[in-house]
């Protein structure tokens, strides 16, 4: 493995120069990596339409007050003739072109969160006026951010690193905004690439996220087929909010449905039970179908509990899942 790893590193580091003398006199190396991470989240549905868009902000003793490196725009509506939208993506990057696969430091970890939640935040506020004016698109960015903070449901930090990084994702909240911190450094790249798959894996653990701490009580359906087992649950509707809150569509990828609002009248009837009558959602909703790789389960007493779901994906029930979170 570590030789695997190694050649990655190797095959990384061929691919970003590659990007780099292509483009000529005054490519960035920082930029070229940024590129190349965007691409690979993109093959496998983290990310779609990525912008690479590189600034930096000194502060007054010549340091960096905040900085970026990329972003997305996306799962947008249109409102009285103006596009607004719900998810932003924004990209920070750490590299070192001198030292690819480098250990890096809680300090150097630090400072790139730093350098982006600065952003966010003083874009938020709109105390971010002094961009020069050639720079279009930053302008039309911050604005946009300024203007319609208050729409976005979320906003999604990719942390992007040519390091090996032992740091575990972050869930912040900036202005009444969810920030959800991914970091992807060059360990967890060479997974995706040997996986060979189409998208990263859904993991988890239920006996961290759920209150009672001890998994998803279910019932084992009898065998019926000796390449499969089936379970049947209760699953609490604030799970699901908070799954769809977390990998948003990434949770529906195996569904040939996408989520279409709020406005049509399946949705909306979901959308009134969950507010009106909440108690009578569950004999009013024909409930979801999920499918995962492997499951694992424990059993207390007499009860049977699923405490670990690997390659989560709902593959029908997708309009209940969304429309439980917006609601």
């Amino acid at each position: 493995m570590e030789r695997a790893i190694k050649e990655y590193l190797e095959e990384v580091q061929s691919d970003v120069s590659a990007l780099v003398y292509s483009d000529g006199e005054g490519a960035s190396f920082e930029d070229k990596f940024t590129e190349y991470c965007t691409e690979i989240l993109e093959s496998v549905g983290k990310s779609e339409g990525a912008r690479i868009l590189s600034y930096v902000y000194p502060n007054k003793t010549g340091g960096i007050d905040w900085k970026i490196n990329g972003y997305c725009l996306k799962d947008h509506f249109v409102e009285n003739n103006i596009t607004k939208y719900e998810t932003l993506d924004l990209y920070i990057t750490y590299f070192n072109k001198d030292f690819y696969g480098n250990n890096v430091t809680q300090l150097e970890y630090n400072k790139g969160i730093s350098y982006i939640k600065k952003f966010i935040n003083s874009a938020l506020k709109r105390h971010i006026d002094y961009i020069d004016k050639s720079n279009t698109e930053l302008i039309e960015l911050i604005r946009i951010i300024g203007s319609q903070g208050k729409n976005l449901d979320r906003i999604n930090v990719y942390y992007l690193l040519n390091g090996i990084s032992k740091h575990e994702k972050e869930n912040l909240e900036i202005n009444g905004i969810n920030i959800n911190i991914q970091n992807w450094d060059l360990t967890r790249l060479f997974e995706i690439k040997r996986s060979n798959k189409q998208h990263e894996p859904i993991e988890l653990d239920l006996e961290k996220i759920m209150d009672e701490k001890t998994g998803l009580p279910c019932l084992e359906v009898p065998v019926i087929d000796e390449t499969y087992s089936c379970f049947l649950a209760i699953v609490p509707g604030k799970l699901l909010a908070n799954l769809y809150k977390e990998y948003s569509n990434e949770l529906l990828e195996s569904n040939v449905r996408a989520f279409l609002g709020q406005a049509g009248k399946y949705n909306k009837g979901i959308r009134d039970t969950i507010r009106n009558k909440p108690q009578m959602f569950l004999p009013y909703n024909n409930g979801i179908t999920a499918t995962a790789e492997n499951v694992e389960t424990k059993k207390i007493g007499e009860t049977l509990y699923i405490t670990k779901l690997n390659d989560f994906q709902i593959v029908n029930g997708g309009q209940t899942t969304a429309s439980l979170y917006y609601t």
